[in-house]
């Protein structure tokens, strides 16, 4: 019997890549990846969470995987996120994930974020990391390596996206937002060239 059970929430729009980040997470397949039922339908297609559990030195982790929240109306997120509050109401860490190929914020990202916070309470991101998802797939310009500045264009794309995560969620009048961490994501078999060292934080697949 595990001494100990941890309960994680992994969030963000459909195809982010939760359930390649769930799998990174268990060590092995335990969500199948571009599922249209859990991962790439909309909210009408897949409301419900997808709940997987794994041991992992005698410790238990439940980790829920949402429906990305940007896909349906205010509606349906907001029943959706009511009864995830039901069935997460212990969660030691929040995984929100974001697509660093995107390098911005839509404005449904935005009303995600307000969404999250009227039903969870501001406070509920003292337990969040910030996931940047497909860090191996970012899309160089070829001005940037004909210069050699390959690792400052990263570094300037993953702090844009963390100050901008953390400026929308100052506007909801999130406490101590400054203090919100965050690491990159990826393949690992694919980061060739991906100048990620030491200085990030990040999870290879």
């Amino acid at each position: 019997e595990p001494s100990r059970r941890r309960q994680f929430l992994v969030c963000g729009k459909a195809g982010v890549g939760k359930s390649s980040l769930i799998n990174s997470l268990a060590g092995r397949e335990v969500c199948q990846v571009n599922d249209p039922g859990l991962t790439g339908g909309t909210l009408g297609a897949g409301t419900k969470l997808n709940k997987v559990t794994v041991i992992i030195k005698n410790e238990r982790f439940d980790i829920y995987e949402s429906p990305g929240l940007q896909d349906g109306t205010a509606s349906e997120s907001e029943g959706y996120l009511s009864d995830m509050q039901q069935k997460c109401k212990d969660v030691d860490l929040f995984l929100y994930c974001v697509d660093m190929t995107s390098a911005r914020f839509g404005t449904d990202d935005i009303e995600a974020l307000g969404l999250i916070t009227r039903t969870f309470g501001k406070h509920f991101w003292s337990r969040c990391l910030l996931v940047m998802t497909k860090a191996n797939m970012v899309a160089l310009p070829a001005s940037v390596k004909r210069k050699g500045e390959e690792r400052d264009y990263h570094r300037r794309l993953y702090n844009n996206l963390l100050s901008t995560f953390r400026r929308h969620l100052a506007a909801l009048d999130v406490p101590n937002t400054r203090y919100i961490p965050a690491c990159a994501a990826g393949l690992y078999y694919k980061k060739e060239g991906v100048p990620f060292d030491n200085e990030y934080r990040y999870i290879w697949y």
